[in-house]
This record gives C-alpha cells, structure tokens and sequence, in this order.
C-alpha cells in the first residue's frame, strides 16, 4: 500500500508496532487478571477493520475502558505490573503532567517526539481513555455542558503555563486563542492557575454521572471535541474478539456505528500525502 513513509521510518514503525503490540499483551493479562472491560477505538479500531491490525502508517494505540474499570486500573500497584511495564497519569506525576488519561508505558523501547518545538523523550505507550456516564435530560445535558465547557476552558489557559517557551505551539490553536496566547507570553497570567488542580476538577466533573447507571456514555477528552463522541451505552454493552496483527482485541459489535459518528466512510484511505507518521519520529530499543 502506497504512503509517504520511506525504508528509515518503515523500519522505525516497524520498531513501534512491535514495541506496542509487547506492551497490549501484558495490558490484556493484566485486564483478564482483573476482570476489567475495554475496547479498542479511534484508529486502532480503524485498524483492525480495514488492516486487521496496524493501519499502516499509525504509531499509536487507542483504549476505552470504562471509567470504573479505568479508576480500579489507576489504583493498582506497580508489583501489580510485569518488571518492563509501568503506569503514567497525571495523579501520579510529579510536577505538571498534560495529559489527563492514562499511558501504559514499557521501559525497554525508548521514543521521541516533538511537543510544540521540543523534542520529549519517554517510553513507548498504549493510551487508555476513559468512557464516561452523560445525561440524557435536556435541562441536565445543558448544565453538564456548560460546567464541562467552562473546566475545559479554565484548563486550557492554565495549560499556556507549560508552552510560553515554545516557539511555534501557537500554530495549532484559533485565532482567539493566539491572541490570549501572545497576551500570556507578556503577563503570565496562567502562572496564578494551579494546572493540576484544574485537571482533578475536571476529571472530576466528568465522573459526576456514572458509567453503569448512564442510559448515555461520552469520551470528551479526544481530538474531534468534548461532545462529538456521545455514545448510547447500548453500543458498548456487546463487543467481540477482532485479529489484530498476530493477536485479538476486543471492540464494541457495532463498530460501524460507533467509527462512522466520528470519522464518516472509514474504509475509505486518507491521501497518499496524509499516510504518515504523527506523534513519534524516532525510537529505540534499549534491551536489544
């Protein structure tokens, strides 16, 4: 299949998917183990549909869990976890963490990649996102919005704290937002917000209404906006055991359903221009 990947990153992306599908593997034992529900989504699931596995060009992996499950996952030990497998989350992080879901990291597959500017290193990782209840009354889904709406945006400013070094992390956000942006470089408002505090309070927020009592299930924490992936929970109370690569994992029966909310004809390939790696430009194996 034609992308714009030469042989160097085919090698590269080879190295990640390997990487990944090691670490998948001891998150399902660890979930069997457990007996926590999950599901793949986004392009995983794309993925396993269109590829049956990988798509080709793809260095990530994506996971819902419902949030009871997610917050059982949280609260493991790390003698609960293999010696190479280990759990990130911005509870347990010193100082400022970004990101308010969780990554299952291993520690023999070291990756780089580039944050507004800055090249990061860490450890390679599964990202697993938590599903969440909504409401279905109208008077509730309006408040609940507003109050998610208003958290998200208090986060957002407190998040500029983090970049005012970063020369070109602008590029990605509206023109409102660059304008608070250039504002912020000059006065450090977002120095007086608590950046983690503000993430709790969201996280909160967003266990208000719970997974096994909600007729409605959301992921607002993605790429597409808080409410794009309003789900009725229906869809995720039958799932199956789809190949992927050389192992299976679980998603939802409906995956029709559930993919085309969000991405419309996904059996239809991106652009030869647009096949192409997006998060991780280097990685290496440090136990080989």
């Amino acid at each position: 299949m034609e992308n714009k990947i030469d042989k160097k990153q085919q090698e590269k992306l080879d190295l990640i998917h390997k990487g990944i599908l090691e670490t998948v593997k001891e998150f399902i034992k660890i979930c069997k183990k457990n007996n926590f529900m999950y599901f793949m989504t986004g392009g995983t699931l794309i993925g396993a549909v269109r590829h049956q596995g990988f798509i080709p060009w793809d260095d990530d992996m994506d996971i819902f869990m419902p949030r009871e499950d997610y917050e059982k996952l949280l609260k493991l030990n790390e003698k609960d976890f293999p010696e190479d497998i280990f759990l990130t989350h911005y509870s347990k992080s010193e100082g400022n963490s970004t990101d308010t879901r969780i990554k299952i990291r291993n520690k023999n597959y070291k990756i780089y990649e580039n944050n507004g500017g800055k090249t990061i290193e860490s450890n390679l990782f599964v990202d697993i996102f938590p599903l969440d209840g909504f409401p279905t009354n109208k008077i509730k889904t309006l408040i609940h919005k507003i109050k998610l709406k208003y958290r998200n945006a208090i986060l957002r400013f407190a998040k500029l704290q983090l970049h005012n070094e970063e020369k070109d992390v602008k590029a990605n956000r509206n023109k409102l937002e660059k304008i608070i942006f250039n504002m912020d470089k000059k006065l450090k408002l977002s120095k007086l917000i608590d950046y983690k505090k503000q993430m709790y309070k969201l996280d909160n927020l967003l266990k208000k209404y719970p997974y096994t009592t909600s007729k409605k299930v959301f992921f607002a924490t993605g790429p597409y906006g808080m409410f794009t992936e309003i789900y009725p929970k229906s869809l995720f109370e039958e799932s199956k055991m789809y190949k992927f690569e050389d192992i299976e994992l679980r998603g939802v029966v409906d995956y029709d359903r559930h993919l085309r909310q969000v991405y419309g004809d996904y059996m239809e390939l991106p652009p030869v221009e647009k096949r192409t790696c997006n998060h991780i430009f280097d990685i290496k194996n440090i136990k080989e």
